[in-house]
């Protein structure tokens, strides 16, 4: 559904924002050296925020 669609139900974007979740992460020793490398994995997500327009009454 695309947002001109959710619009015509009545229902207004108020916020859109996106998060990176992160699903493991691999740490491996690096060689000579005394850190550690680690690789994060995830997916980025979209998260939004729709508010009902009532109806106004004449």
């Amino acid at each position: 559904m695309t947002l001109g669609q959710i619009e015509a139900l009545r229902w207004h974007l108020e916020h859109a924002g996106y998060v990176f979740v992160e699903t493991g992460s691999t740490s491996t020793n690096r060689v000579l050296a005394t850190e550690q490398g680690v690789v994060t994995k995830g997916h980025v997500a979209g998260i939004s925020l729709f508010r009902r327009v009532e109806q106004q009454k004449i």
